[in-house]
């Protein structure tokens, strides 16, 4: 009798360890940054003061320029919506300053993003925030991340936020690269294509007036996560112009891409550093007193994006201190501006979004590159 409870146990222990075990390797396939699919290195490395045709925002309210691209992710309002919760209520900064009344308003939330792809947090560097945030970094991303801002971060007390965000969105097929073929704005840029049924499949039409104006979805293995793309007539903001191409979506008839519709997606490729200098100069007056009379430092954003035939990565780290249907597209070419964004299948807003108004942030073809 003994034999059998001790057997018993002991098949329940194995049970217990296998089930253990087997949601820690689900758990690795599924959240593991980039499911081992890396960025590599990027054809671009910049910082944004020196890119005259790229504005990057830290909010969506920022104009669309004819001719400007706009870059923005949501890593910059997770942090400051952090911030807030400690100040207990709105950052007030002192000279007022229009990015602080815009994020105040925290448009953006963690409800639009996968709990698992980033770590927002925010505290005091002398009550142990940088060894916290450095834990949940290892925790969220098993110790595969290497946060550079974090890690070269010089200050050692006062009030700091952060935002650290990681996502992959391979494509189940890939799809051909195509070295020739798409002009946009008058240049050869690389892009890719699809070259079979199967990866075809991978595309929804959402809504398609003509060649110059339809929305689409590249599907990929994170059934959660969607990438939008489309080629459309802007609004006066980028907020406004996700927000038509969400009622779009909403409205529209999807249907698969056919093999008389070929596609051509330019393919993206860059590292981005923006540092705030706006911010700078500014106090919080607040009334924790703690806070209170806190200088905001300035802040700085990573942005690491991807997009070719293999599917999409993300990387951004912020870290600072205080009617009448035509027939539809017969071409998916996104030759001509065009809106992009990532944003979770169930979120009321997208947590990336980059409009290309030109090739700044584009590859050159082989044959074109200097």
């Amino acid at each position: 009798m003994k034999l059998k409870s001790f057997r018993s146990i002991f098949a329940v222990c194995i049970i217990l360890v296998i089930g253990a075990l087997s949601l820690f390797i689900y758990k690795r396939i599924n959240y593991l940054p980039f499911n081992n699919y890396d960025a590599g290195p990027a054809y671009l490395t910049a910082n944004a003061a020196d890119l005259k045709k790229t504005i990057v925002t830290p909010h969506l309210d920022q104009e669309i320029i004819s001719g400007k691209n706009i870059l923005w992710c949501s890593t910059m309002q997770l942090a400051w919506n952090e911030l807030y919760d400690i100040n207990k209520g709105p950052i007030d900064l002192v000279p007022s300053c229009k990015i602080a009344d815009i994020l105040n308003k925290r448009t953006i939330t963690n409800a639009d993003l996968d709990r698992n792809s980033y770590v927002a947090m925010a505290g005091y560097i002398e009550d142990g925030i940088v060894q916290q945030i450095s834990e949940e970094l290892n925790q969220r991303f098993y110790g595969q991340e290497c946060p550079e801002l974090l890690r070269n971060m010089q200050n050692k007390e006062g009030i700091l936020t952060y935002g650290y965000m990681s996502v992959s969105l391979p494509f189940e097929l890939a799809f051909k690269r195509e070295k020739t073929g798409l002009k946009f704005d008058g240049k050869a840029v690389e892009s890719f294509t699809s070259s079979e049924y199967k990866s075809a499949k991978q595309v929804t039409i959402l809504d398609g007036m003509s060649d110059d104006d339809f929305i689409i979805e590249l599907k990929t293995k994170q059934k959660g996560d969607r990438i939008i793309m489309a080629k459309i007539k802007p609004l006066s903001t980028l907020h406004e112009t996700i927000l038509l191409v969400q009622k779009r979506m909403k409205d529209g008839t999807p249907s698969e891409l056919t093999a008389s519709q070929p596609l051509q997606v330019p393919v993206l490729n860059f590292d981005i550093f923006k540092g705030y200098q706006e911010l700078s100069g500014h106090y919080i007056r607040s009334s924790v007193n703690r806070l209170n009379g806190q200088d905001v430092l300035i802040a700085a954003q990573t942005l690491r994006f991807r997009l070719d035939e293999n599917g999409a990565v993300l990387r951004s780290e912020i870290l600072g201190g205080p009617g009448c249907r035509s027939h539809g597209p017969q071409h998916i070419f996104f030759d001509k501006p065009f809106l992009i964004m990532l944003e979770r299948r169930d979120a009321e807003n997208p947590y990336f979004a980059l409009w290309v108004g030109n090739t700044e942030l584009l590859l050159p073809v082989i044959s074109e590159k200097k």
